[in-house]
């Protein structure tokens, strides 16, 4: 047996990495379009909240190396409001319910309505039902 030249082997690489980056080029991620971190009010808040458009067209709400303090019956909502450093701001606007925190620390994702007005809701806020208050907030602006 033939032992293979340099040429050869960088042939070979070569033609794998072309293969890598053709697949890699069809496997679109998704687009983010609104992005913003999480900032203190009732309860220290961190992590990123990302708008992401799927290459299907469906939108969601991921919430990435999130953390908050974890509390009863959080719920995950958009507000009509630039941002909210207070419960009274989040009381007096007009929200969009993703439904239930679904954990306090870590990765999550929401999927949002397709006739979302993203140019209303421009802040995330994790609001406690049962208290009335707001535990963190994300502005949510174009990255």
């Amino acid at each position: 047996m033939r032992k293979p030249s340099g040429k050869t082997i960088a042939a070979g690489i070569l033609i794998l990495a072309a293969a890598a980056a053709l697949m890699l080029g069809l496997r679109r991620s998704p687009e983010t379009l609104l992005s913003g971190k999480f900032h203190q009010a009732a309860h220290k808040g961190s992590g990123t909240a990302r708008v992401c458009r799927f290459p299907d067209g469906n939108l969601a709400l991921c919430l990435i190396g999130f953390r908050t303090y974890p509390g009863t019956d959080l719920e995950v909502r958009l507000i009509a409001a630039p941002d909210a450093l207070e419960n009274e701001t989040v009381e007096n606007s007009e929200f969009v319910s993703l439904g239930d925190l679904q954990t306090a620390e870590g990765d999550s994702f929401y999927r949002l309505p397709s006739d979302l007005d993203l140019n209303k809701y421009r802040a995330v806020t994790i609001w406690s039902r049962k208290y009335r208050v707001n535990f963190t907030t994300a502005p949510l602006i174009k990255p």
